[in-house]
């Protein structure tokens, strides 16, 4: 199925009229509902209990992603990189597998 230019503009201005349409209604209707807040609440709730494991899974899976962007944006606010790279250069050298500095 191939599509023309005009036909893509207009189905994506469609859908960001529609998704503007659906904000205003929640910050004009839902929002203020007692049954839509307490609904709201309950999925939220839900989505907490039945995904903590996930969460605790993503924290020590990226614990050591999350130690090395701390050094580098320690060293980073003081301008002083090429300190890190004298000091810790087995740390710079994984900022530079994770793409975090590029040489």
């Amino acid at each position: 199925m191939e599509l023309s230019n005009e036909k893509i503009v207009t189905m994506m201005e469609t859908h960001k009229e529609r998704l503007e349409k659906k904000k205003e209604l929640y910050h004009t209707v839902h929002k203020y509902d007692a049954e839509f807040v307490r609904k709201n609440r309950e999925r939220a709730k839900r989505h907490f209990d039945n995904n903590k494991e996930k969460k605790r899974q993503y924290y020590y899976d990226n614990i050591e992603r999350k130690r090395l962007n701390n050094f580098y944006y320690s060293y980073k606010r003081q301008d002083r990189l090429q300190d890190l790279k004298k000091k810790h250069p087995k740390i710079y050298d994984k900022l530079i597998e994770i793409g975090k500095i590029q040489e």
